[in-house]
């Protein structure tokens, strides 16, 4: 990676140890490229597998089956997968009561996956 990726090496050495470089973009600035990412890739896609990967774990069943933008969806079942789901509520807990926080993630469809 050193020799066909400095940039990328570079940037993981800073991210071990980053710098304060000033403020955070506000959520209201990050909210119409955060929106759609949310909404399709997170909610509809990964929370949506996540949660019946859950299920056939706990049910013993080699294979998550579940539909998704309308065709049936089939994947080897992971533990991983499983137990991470559980910590996404527990990490959302920082922020539980950040309103402008709720409503983009209601409005994606995230949040109905965050109680815990």
């Amino acid at each position: 990676m050193n020799k066909n990726a400095r940039n990328l090496v570079a940037w993981i050495e800073r991210m071990l140890v980053p710098d304060d470089e000033g403020p955070f973009e506000t959520l209201e600035a990050l909210a119409p490229t955060l929106r759609p990412l949310l909404k399709t890739d997170i909610a509809e896609r990964f929370l949506k597998w996540s949660v019946a990967n859950d299920k056939a774990w706990k049910t013993q069943k080699k294979q998550t089956s579940l539909e998704m933008s309308g065709a049936l969806y089939e994947q080897k079942t992971f533990k991983y997968h499983s137990f991470s789901l559980g910590e996404i509520p527990k990490k959302y807990e920082t922020g539980a009561d950040d309103t402008e926080l709720n409503a983009l993630l209601e409005e994606t469809g995230c949040r109905q996956y965050l109680d815990t």
